[in-house]
């Protein structure tokens, strides 16, 4: 056992094993693609190749997720191939000199991607499971390329980027205010609130929001959870030591070039009123960077073939991790 953690932490980057006697179709890998002229990585598992495909495009930006996504494959590996992408400049993607690093060329990546699976395994369409900044380009991704998304199951959607920061900014002084946490309030008005869904001090002032917006209870159902998320990227065999120190690098240097004006402006009550393609959204009770009224406000005006809200009781900005089980359940209630 000790030896099994000592390789997760400080070996080579692998995946662990499917069984091919058991399962002679199955796949477990790690691959580097070229996705818009970038190197990138996909991790690819599950027990028969024939069975549908689940993109799984993270958030952040910036906060590659393979081994969130690990945590929870053991309980979808035998009905799904699961696709966990590490978007450019991010992750297993991390490269100090990232060209075209745009919300644009993301988007482009995601569709080259979805063309390459649906390619490589002889799919028609494929569904999506986004989180987060992985919700905008989901929304992104069904305007530009409807016809090869068989559905998308959206987690913490985010909506209204400028109002949504606000309440989040607004929850966060409250809640530290209430709760006498003198040195969080003072940090909070030193950074001032958000102006159009940006902070004075750019990305650095949004990720001392965040700290602050966690340590109050705004991310997850159990602020304590940020410990178990971290430990899964500790012991997580898909990284190497060096791309688990270089992580956060990732996250700084996607928010500085992505999280922007243009990005800010997104307001999907506005802007997509109806789409072709099924959507289930995926909502946390207790989540302040994607407030669920915001996304109720969405959901009873969004026009889609077959919607559904979800709401999670117990849980913040990722349901994955505050309620797994139940997480895993509803999943599989969106493919009956």
């Amino acid at each position: 056992m000790i030896i099994s953690l000592v390789k997760s932490i400080f070996g080579a980057a692998s995946t662990e094993k499917i069984d091919k006697q058991k399962f002679p179709n199955s796949i477990a890998e790690l691959r580097a693609i070229s996705v818009g002229n970038f190197e990138q990585y996909i991790l690819i598992r599950g027990k028969d190749i024939a069975n549908p495909i689940i993109l799984f495009i993270h958030g952040g930006p910036g906060i590659a997720e393979m081994h969130e996504v690990r945590a929870l494959s053991n309980s979808l590996e035998a009905n799904f191939t699961l696709v966990t992408w590490d978007q450019r400049g991010c992750g297993k993607s991390y490269s100090k000199q990232v060209p075209n690093f745009t919300h644009k060329q993301i988007t482009a990546d995601g569709a080259a991607l979805i063309q390459y699976l649906k390619h490589h395994f002889n799919k028609d369409k494929i569904y999506l499971v986004t989180h987060s900044w992985g919700t905008v380009l989901g929304l992104d991704l069904a305007q530009l390329i409807p016809a090869d998304i068989k559905a998308i199951i959206s987690i913490a959607q985010l909506v209204d980027f400028a109002r949504a920061e606000l309440m989040s900014y607004n929850f966060a002084l409250e809640q530290a205010t209430k709760n006498n946490d003198v040195r969080s309030v003072k940090v909070l008005k030193r950074i001032g609130p958000p102006h159009d869904g940006l902070y004075a001090n750019g990305a650095k002032g949004l990720t001392t929001e965040r700290k602050i917006l966690m340590q109050q209870g705004g991310v997850y159902y159990n602020k304590n959870k940020f410990i178990h998320v971290a430990m899964l990227l500790l012991l997580a065999p898909e990284y190497t030591l060096r791309e688990k120190l270089l992580y956060n690098k990732g996250i700084n240097q996607s928010l500085t070039a992505i999280w922007n004006s243009d990005l800010t402006k997104t307001n999907f009550i506005k802007q997509l009123p109806e789409i072709s393609v099924p959507i289930y959204l995926f909502h946390g009770r207790t989540d302040y960077i994607a407030p669920l009224s915001i996304v109720e406000e969405y959901f009873n005006l969004l026009k889609a073939p077959q919607k559904k809200l979800v709401i999670f009781e117990g849980s913040g900005h990722d349901p994955r991790i505050d309620e797994p089980e139940k997480f895993v359940k509803e999943l599989y209630e969106c493919f009956k």
